[in-house]
């Protein structure tokens, strides 16, 4: 699943676009490339793994 990280005025769940401060977001952000992530999230236990990660160049 593929999500892109967005101020929370921009978020669109239809589109994968979440906000920074969701609890999905704020249990990714500072893991890398080839990480396995374990989330404790309100729907529960979820592993994920970073496949990849890019950042939008500032406009």
């Amino acid at each position: 699943m593929r999500l892109t990280l967005v101020p929370p005025v921009q978020a669109d769940v239809s589109r994968r676009r979440v906000s920074f401060v969701s609890p999905i977001a704020t249990a990714l952000i500072g893991y890398r490339k080839g990480d396995t992530v374990r989330c404790n999230l309100p729907g529960g236990l979820r592993t994920y793994v970073i496949v990849e990660v890019w950042q939008e160049a500032d406009l």
